[in-house]
């Protein structure tokens, strides 16, 4: 069972409480209260430089590589470890998508958590972090960027991708195959270079998705709301794709966590 413990929001390096609360399997080793898995990034590959799987002491990622880059575990920076993704240039497009942890399912009667930790080094990467259906490709376009709804048909995500170009400003994205992808035009967050934030996101059945920065709650997504279409569906896993966008960022995960209560009450 969770024992919630004060938030200290952006300054606090652990799970975020609002978001968490509910989930029960967390420190409980017991499938009847759902299912709880993270990863610290203590010990796996040491990196790859080209399309292909890295192994974590957690989890298996796919890593889709656009001309150049590398994805790596460093153990050498200290807080126990981290996930680095770098492009290895500064042109427009090139770099990592990366897809791994548990798959998850939305339905009726249940929530679906997923939280991380990360920085990067520049304010405006080609950036898009959540969770979305098996999409190797998310983000093309180069110079004329966009998150690629063909290769992205389900999705609940943070971007900062909006009209073609990209800023420092975070937005929510919701897509769900056969509809037309709603993204937020109200900045709900921002990447500031070099400093860590918490981007989390909670799905509560197939009714609303709630959208959480350092721990508190920034947006909520009602399906069918005005023009919000449905919440997916279908399978979804964390992706991060954190490419170049005429300059070449360093981005960090700290850890990544995903949690699933099989009761929304």
């Amino acid at each position: 069972m969770y024992v919630s413990l004060p938030d200290k929001r952006a300054s606090d390096r652990g799970l975020s409480t609002s978001l968490w609360k509910d989930i029960e399997a967390i420190g409980v080793n017991d499938p009847r209260y759902g299912m709880f898995w993270m990863d610290d990034f203590l010990q796996g590959d040491a990196s790859i430089s080209a399309t292909g799987t890295l192994r974590t002491g957690a989890g298996i990622y796919t890593c889709t590589e656009v001309t150049s880059g590398t994805v790596s575990v460093d153990g050498s920076l200290g807080e126990d470890g981290y996930l680095v993704t770098n492009p290895g240039a500064s042109t427009e497009g090139q770099g990592y998508t990366i897809q791994g942890g548990p798959k998850v399912l939305p339905a009726a009667g249940k929530i679906i958590c997923m939280e991380a930790r990360l920085k990067t080094s520049i304010i405006a990467p080609q950036f898009l972090f959540g969770l979305t259906d098996d999409a190797a490709a998310a983000v093309t376009g180069g110079a004329t960027v966009v998150v690629d709804t063909t290769n992205v048909t389900d999705a609940v995500a943070f971007t900062n991708i909006l009209s073609n170009a990209t800023a420092a400003s975070l937005y929510p994205y919701n897509d769900e195959a056969g509809e037309t992808a709603v993204q937020g035009a109200t900045a709900i967050g921002t990447l500031v270079a070099g400093t860590f934030i918490k981007l989390g996101i909670r799905i509560t059945g197939l009714s609303k998705a709630e959208y959480f920065v350092n721990g508190a709650l920034v947006s909520t997504y009602v399906a069918g709301s005005g023009s919000n279409g449905s919440i997916p569906s279908v399978v979804l896993q964390s992706i991060l794709v954190a490419q170049a966008d005429g300059s070449q960022p360093v981005t960090t995960v700290d850890w990544l966590a995903v949690g699933v209560n099989p009761r929304s009450s």
